[in-house]
């Protein structure tokens, strides 16, 4: 669903890190929130800090992984 509306895909399973590189060669950016404990709270505050930070407007075929206290982005140019 992701793919069809050119959005980026947000997800809190750390499987899809793998996944969606694997089956689609382009897509429009993950974002994977692996944190001790993904209550509504740590999510938002995960987002917000990804919104603040980084232009997710230029994030074709990226992955970001938000940590408790840190964060990679891999596919970076």
């Amino acid at each position: 669903m992701a793919q069809k509306q050119h959005a980026i895909f947000l997800t809190t399973d750390k499987d899809f890190f793998h996944t969606i590189p694997n089956l689609y060669a382009q897509h429009y950016g993950i974002i994977v929130i692996a944190v001790r404990q993904p209550n509504r709270r740590s999510i938002v505050n995960k987002l917000l800090f990804a919104l603040n930070h980084f232009d997710l407007s230029q994030f074709n075929s990226k992955v970001l992984i938000l940590r408790d206290n840190s964060y990679s982005i891999y596919g970076d140019d």
